[in-house]
């Protein structure tokens, strides 16, 4: 039973650690930007959009559109 109770602790610990990280990751991300735009890559193929944050850039390739893609911006307005 202890044995039981330790792992389902353990389980318990690990799961909450990884949601506050995921929601660390979430609030770092500023989308929309300062302004209330958002910026999207949309693949030329077949127009699926992937929301981007061009701030994270230069630091690494989540903030920029693959090869295959086309940025594209937009505000609330449209």
């Amino acid at each position: 039973m202890r044995q039981w109770l330790g792992r389902r602790l353990r389980r318990f610990f690990f799961l909450t650690v990884l949601l506050l990280a995921l929601a660390a990751g979430t609030a770092y991300a500023t989308i929309p930007d300062s302004n209330g735009g958002y910026t999207a890559c949309m693949q030329k193929d077949n127009g699926s959009l992937r929301l981007i944050d061009p701030s994270l850039a230069p630091k690494n390739k989540l903030g920029e559109c693959k090869p295959n893609e086309t940025e594209a911006t937009w505000n609330k307005a449209g």
